[in-house]
């Protein structure tokens, strides 16, 4: 190689440097560009988020039980469009940034855009539930829960989560402690507070008996089973010490074609979900998921026809256990157990229930026990007036309330309980 081309190369060599030279920094240019443009687009959306979790949308009612109203009627749609944004800002993160990059810088923008993606959704679904609140939440192993700590269609919750005056979990020195637990008639769904017969149950004893102090603690939730009672009783209620439990329900019998107990996860894996159910965006695709089973199941219930009682939210078998259970708890603990067989109209929508199969289950766990058993659907059943105790086909009204307090309160008065 002469001289004459040693130079010519050189040339050539030198302006294939400047122009990858000049290719490099557009391409950063383009970069930098990309990550502003990105980061303008983010910010842009969570102001716009800010307003639209304000809104009220249009309410939507899932048919089923108290774990389908959380998140509240229309997270499903700042949902969407939580998705919709959050893709968007996928693709522009591809298009700007995540392909001009390595392999090794291409897996963490990978794994930063997914953490972003996720984060978005949880706070904006967070805020619209914080300006949206529900009643119940959904809970990994009672299903629902009640929302602690906040007063909800003129019902007072406590800091523990039950429709009852805050007070200590320690027993003070001559308390006598009644615990009530149930469904939505035990829970007095549509009665003011002050006004359920716990409430009124607890006035009456306390007036009774002054040198004692009197709790009649009402732990009983809406549409809960007997399954969902004594799983709540074994994991919050036992350590407030009862003296003597009440045990009222209704929904244990429902034709739902599903055990309770399969609504919740395996016990093995009981600590994973415990973190998932913190989660918003998971307990949102729980709902959709939950709202398509129940759908599915109410179609196939149609066709089953009526089912007996391995069908039942809780079979036979384990509703004599659950009683069972919690009666030798609490007579370990030197404490006795009132079985109450709440009161039902006699009505079309009643009628789809095993109401006569169930009482007589639960008769016979009180009298194999003894324990003592007040049946109020029996006698408010021979009654001419028996509708004008109920405000709806299922629920006690106030003077309803008031006429089962009376049979209780004679029977611990009568049977000197309180000692």
């Amino acid at each position: 190689m002469n001289d004459l081309e040693r130079i010519i190369l050189g040339k050539i060599n030198s302006n294939k440097d400047k122009n990858e030279s000049k290719s490099d920094g557009k391409q950063g240019a383009f970069f930098y560009w990309g990550i502003i443009i990105v980061f303008v687009y983010l910010v842009v959306s969570f102001i716009a988020m800010q307003r639209i979790v304000r809104l009220d949308f249009p309410k939507t009612y899932a048919r089923g039980h108290q774990h389908l109203m959380y998140p509240p009627s229309g997270s499903g749609y700042v949902a969407i469009i939580c998705l919709v944004l959050m893709v968007l800002f996928v693709i522009l993160c591809h298009f700007l940034i995540v392909r001009r990059l390595f392999k090794c810088k291409r897996i963490v923008a990978n794994i930063l855009i997914i953490i972003i993606f996720f984060s978005f959704m949880e706070y904006f679904l967070g805020e619209y539930i914080k300006l949206h609140p529900t009643k119940y939440r959904p809970h990994s192993y009672l299903i629902w829960e009640l929302v602690p700590n906040q007063v909800y269609d003129r019902q007072k919750i406590s800091k523990k989560g039950l429709r009852y005056e805050e007070f200590e979990a320690e027993k003070m020195p001559g308390e006598f402690r009644f615990l009530v637990i149930g469904d939505s008639s035990a829970f007095g769904c549509g009665i003011p507070d002050e006004k359920r017969f716990s409430d009124i149950l607890q006035d009456k004893l306390q007036e009774r008996y002054p040198g004692k102090k009197i709790r009649v603690i009402n732990a009983a939730l809406e549409g809960y089973s007997i399954y969902q009672g004594r799983t709540s009783y074994d994991l919050r209620l036992k350590k407030y010490s009862p003296d003597y439990l009440i045990i009222g329900f209704n929904n244990d019998s429902s034709p739902e074609g599903i055990k309770d107990e399969s609504r919740t996860p395996p016990k093995n894996l009981r600590t994973l979900f415990n973190l998932l159910y913190k989660s918003n965006t998971f307990l949102f695709i729980k709902k959709q998921t939950a709202i398509v089973k129940e759908k599915y199941l109410s179609k196939s219930l149609e066709k089953m026809g009526f089912p007996d009682e391995t069908k039942w939210r809780v079979p036979g078998k384990d509703i004599r256990t659950h009683y069972n259970h919690l009666i030798d708890d609490v007579k370990k603990r030197g404490g006795g157990v009132i079985i109450l067989s709440m009161p039902l109209p006699e009505n079309e929508y009643n009628s789809q229930f095993p109401v006569l199969r169930y009482r007589e289950i639960i008769r016979e766990i009180a009298k194999n026990t003894d324990s003592i058993f007040i049946d109020f659907y029996g006698e408010w059943r021979a009654g001419p007036d028996n509708d004008s105790f109920f405000f709806d086909n299922m629920h006690p009204n106030i003077k309803g309330h008031k006429r089962i307090v009376e049979e209780i309160y004679r029977e611990i008065v009568e049977r000197d309980i309180v000692k």
